[in-house]
């Protein structure tokens, strides 16, 4: 998928945390798949403010490799990668 090879390009093969605005989006079981088995990041923060965008964060956030949730606010879901960046030291990463 191009996104995921867009975001292996700009973090330069590192696996980095993400914000992610879902509003308005959805996705089909295979591209799911194909970003769970990337593991091109090492945390997820989800921002959606409508019913489907929870359940289209839940569908995302059923992989294990790496710390996700949801958000109805862009700051606090920022807030929420600083702080697994801080608790993990030099930044977030899979151990």
């Amino acid at each position: 998928m191009k996104s995921i090879e867009k975001m292996q390009g700009l973090s330069a093969g590192r696996a980095l945390p993400l914000l992610v605005e879902i509003s308005d989006v959805t996705m089909s079981a295979a591209a799911r798949g194909a970003f769970e088995r990337a593991r091109a990041v090492s945390a997820v923060a989800m921002v959606g403010s409508t019913v489907v965008d929870k359940v289209v964060a839940a569908a995302l956030g059923r992989h294990g490799f790496c710390p996700h949730a949801y958000f109805t606010s862009r700051a606090e879901a920022t807030e929420w990668l600083v702080s697994l960046a801080s608790s993990r030291g030099r930044g977030l990463r899979q151990a």
